[in-house]
């Protein structure tokens, strides 16, 4: 008799630890379904001006996150953890790119949204940080925020820019990014072509003067557009300019 209480009771204590096993598995597999999927993000942290968005290159595991940017004047690092929740407790780890810079460490927990395709937060100073997934988008050229880079840009920097259509078909853009001559204002119209190429005129001011203006060529690529611009009439000349969707509507 005491052997079978006893077989009985090993019996009932192994039961329980299959099912807090199971019930640990379970958790840990939930978590790793919310945790952010590996690739490239486009986000708004350091001193990333407002209408502008940095690349950032994240990596997961289910539980820690880690990452990497580069956003004038600061080369950064992220890393932290995944809860369960799905929300992101982050530290960046920012340096600046030269001695006189200096460094600084933040804290920022970010909320996941949008089945992690958006996580936004606030730093202890107040300062908001998004990150938004970056799409695999398509050449279909169609209304919503796309990002510009283009030749003069900073490395891993690009605009916001507001995509719409005329009723006549005729397409306009609209963006604001930083230089080193303070903040510019531009805009362009177009039209896209049987191809699919987006051929468009372009004009920047600086304080409500005009600082250039030109055309630029954009044709399908993988992602979005890629093509050429110039000034004063010509499509070619200064440089290259990358057009791909962040958000579409």
């Amino acid at each position: 008799m005491t052997r079978a209480l006893l077989l009985v009771a090993a019996l009932s204590l192994a039961s329980t630890g299959c099912r807090r096993a199971h019930r640990s598995g379970r958790a840990a597999v939930a978590q790793r379904s919310l945790a952010p999927a590996n690739g490239h993000y486009w986000a708004r942290i350091a001193d990333v001006p407002e209408g502008m968005r940095v690349r950032l290159s994240i990596e997961s595991d289910g539980a820690r996150v880690r990452g990497s940017y580069s956003a004038q004047p600061w080369d950064g690092e992220l890393e932290g953890a995944v809860r369960a929740d799905g929300s992101l407790a982050l530290r960046l780890f920012e340096r600046g790119v030269t001695q006189a810079i200096g460094a600084r460490d933040r804290e920022v927990t970010l909320r996941r949204e949008g089945n992690g395709a958006r996580y936004v937060g606030s730093d202890r100073e107040g300062h908001t940080v998004e990150i938004l997934r970056a799409p695999m988008g398509d050449s279909v050229v169609r209304p919503g925020v796309w990002l510009a880079r283009w030749t003069g840009l900073p490395f891993g920097m690009a605009a916001e820019t507001r995509l719409t259509r005329d009723p006549d078909g005729r397409w306009r853009g609209v963006y604001q990014y930083q230089s080193g001559g303070g903040s510019r204002d531009g805009s362009f119209q177009g039209t896209v072509s049987a191809d699919g190429t987006l051929e468009l005129e372009w004009t920047e001011t600086n304080d409500g003067t005009t600082v250039a203006r030109g055309r630029a060529s954009l044709r399908p690529s993988r992602f979005g557009l890629r093509g050429t611009y110039g000034i004063e009439g010509h499509s070619e000349g200064i440089g290259e300019w990358i057009f791909e969707p962040l958000v579409l509507e």
